[in-house]
């Protein structure tokens, strides 16, 4: 039986919480981070534990690719697919980016999939390392600030309620304050099955 990725992570949140929420920081950004303050919202995650571990893990990673970045930059130019190609994306870095490394930072944690290169290029002698501990703490808790709001408060919406008493009761052994989603969310579909069958009737 194939599960959505999206109930997947939520499940993996729910069972793990700790190592699932700094691993999932480090190599996933905000795939899990969304999901986490998600549970959040609904009591299930505290959102100070969520915000924190996912903030470790993301700068852990960032400080982990600066270091070992221009490294793995030599080792990948031995292919000349990669070498034009990367030649290409740090030309236009440095066109969109230059003497703005802060900048540049920021946005690549907002523009999925440019992280990644966007440290390995402040690594190649364009900022000290120091620098960029402190421009990759700043540019992190105002990534992460903005991300973790937008999961907290998706679930304070209302097109997200019957969402999230879903999710609620999809859990093995879901906490307490989930006994009433689940007994709304039963009345709500037994409602809906018996409308269906009186309109049935009908025809």
């Amino acid at each position: 039986m194939r599960m959505h990725i999206g109930t997947t992570t939520l499940a993996i949140l729910f069972a793990y919480k700790f190592p699932a929420l700094f691993f999932g920081g480090f190599f996933l950004g905000e795939t899990v981070i969304i999901p986490a303050a998600f549970l959040a919202g609904q009591n299930i995650l505290s959102l100070s534990e969520v915000f924190w571990l996912t903030f470790l893990g993301t700068v852990s990673a960032d400080v982990l690719w600066f270091l070992v970045g221009p490294f793995l930059w030599k080792v990948a130019h031995r292919f000349e697919t990669i070498s034009t190609k990367s030649e290409a994306v740090l030309k236009r870095l440095d066109e969109l980016y230059a003497n703005q490394p802060f900048r540049a930072l920021l946005v690549s944690k907002f523009v999925f999939g440019t992280r990644f290169l966007t440290v390995i290029y402040l690594s190649f002698e364009r900022v000290s390392a120091l620098r960029f501990l402190v421009m990759n703490f700043l540019s992190t808790l105002l990534w992460l600030t903005t991300i973790a709001a937008l999961g907290w408060l998706a679930y304070h919406q209302s097109f997200a309620d019957y969402f999230g008493r879903e999710i609620c009761v999809s859990f093995y052994r879901p906490p307490r304050h989930c006994s009433q989603a689940r007994a709304d969310l039963v009345s709500e579909k037994n409602h809906a099955r018996e409308a269906a069958a009186l309109n049935t009737r009908r025809k």
